[in-house]
This record gives structure tokens, sequence and C-alpha cells, in this order.
């Protein structure tokens, strides 16, 4: 006879199989950093032209109003519509050159972070496998089932911790924070699942298979 799977069980199986697959897909995302690095440049040039677009287009208004000085009401409505294009020629043009300093920074990463997060990638490809594979495994009734889940568990743990290291103080904003959320995040999700397991009854597990 054949016992039904613990409710706890499936409950963990499922988290840890969603995790796994979300980490699987976030390693492809960093073993293909340097495709989504190329993208940088042209996604500052982007939003760079945009910028000067928009300046361009409300110092052309604010050139028509001089032009049309009659019609002072008309002018005094459209300038409360268009009061960026009031600003000095030179101050805005540092504006914009300080907002593109600005995303550079928050958007470049040196070669050596690169270089290890393509290493991270390739090592988390294995650690969410296992993860994966950990929780599959809780809705298989094997005697290893268990100990799969906890060695899972907490070598994920483990490769959390030292992304987490690996990663801090690189001095790239978003990669430390973007980071550091996500290796707290694993560590906590990790930790209650071990919990739960552990205070659970795992008898289901114990039973021999009975024909």
């Amino acid at each position: 006879m054949k016992s039904q799977t613990p409710t706890w069980a499936i409950v963990c199986a499922i988290l840890m199989m969603l995790a796994g697959g979300c980490g699987i897909k976030n390693d492809i995302q960093y073993i293909n950093i340097k495709e989504m690095m190329a993208m940088k440049d042209k996604f500052q040039n982007v939003i760079q032209q945009s910028i000067e677009n928009k300046y361009n287009e409300t110092s052309n208004s604010d050139t028509l109003n001089e032009t049309n000085v009659e019609y002072t009401a008309s002018i005094d409505s459209l300038d409360q519509d268009t009061t960026f294009a009031t600003k000095d020629t030179a101050v805005v043009s540092d504006e914009i050159d300080d907002l593109t300093q600005k995303m550079e920074s928050m958007l470049d990463i040196s070669d050596d972070t690169i270089q290890k997060i393509i290493y991270i990638g390739y090592a988390g490809l294995l650690f969410s496998l296992l993860f994966l594979m950990g929780g599959l495994f809780l809705l298989i009734k094997k005697s290893f089932s268990i100990q799969l889940a906890f060695v899972g568990l907490g070598l994920n743990i483990i490769f959390a911790i030292t992304k987490w290291i690996m990663l801090s103080g690189n001095g790239n904003f978003l990669v430390s924070v973007s980071n550091s959320m996500s290796s707290v995040l694993s560590i906590i999700l990790c930790l209650i699942m071990m919990i739960v397991i552990y205070a659970s009854d795992k008898t289901h597990y114990e039973e021999q298979w009975i024909d």
C-alpha cells in the first residue's frame, strides 16, 4: 500500500522546484552577462538622444515664443508648459552630461567582476539543478529523499553566502544591491524549508512499499 505524500512535503517540493527553476534562469543570465553588457552602450545612447531631443524640442518652442512676442497671452500660456526651455543652454548641457555619467557609473561593470559573474553562473547551474532535484525527490518516496533535500538546501545556503562575498564591494551599486537581496532571500528561504522539513513528521519516507 502506498501512503499519501504529506502536505508539508508537497509545499516544500513545489517551492524548491520553483526556486530551482528561477535559479537556472538567473544563472543563464549570469553566463550571458557579456551579451547583456554589449547592449549597455546602445541603451545609454538611446536615453541620451531622447534627453537631447526633448531639450531641442523645448528650445525650439521657446524660440518660437520669442518670435511671436506680440501674442503675449499665448506666450505666457506656453511658457508655463515649457519651464525647462527657459534654462540656460550651458546649464542644461551640464545636466545632460551629469545624468549620462551617473548612468554610466551605475551600469559600468569591471572585466574582473564580469568574469566572476560568469563563473558564478556556471556554478549556480549545478546548485540550482541540485535544488530542483531535491524538491522533486520530496514527491518521490525514496529512502534518500530527505537527505537529498537537506543537501540541496545546505549547499545552496553556502553558495548564496559565497556569491554574496564574491560580488560585494565590487564598485557597482546595482550589482551589489541585487546580489545582496537575492542572496539574503535565498538564505532565508532555504533556512525556512530546512526548519519545516526537520520539524515535520517524516515517517512517510521511512515506510516500506507494500504491494
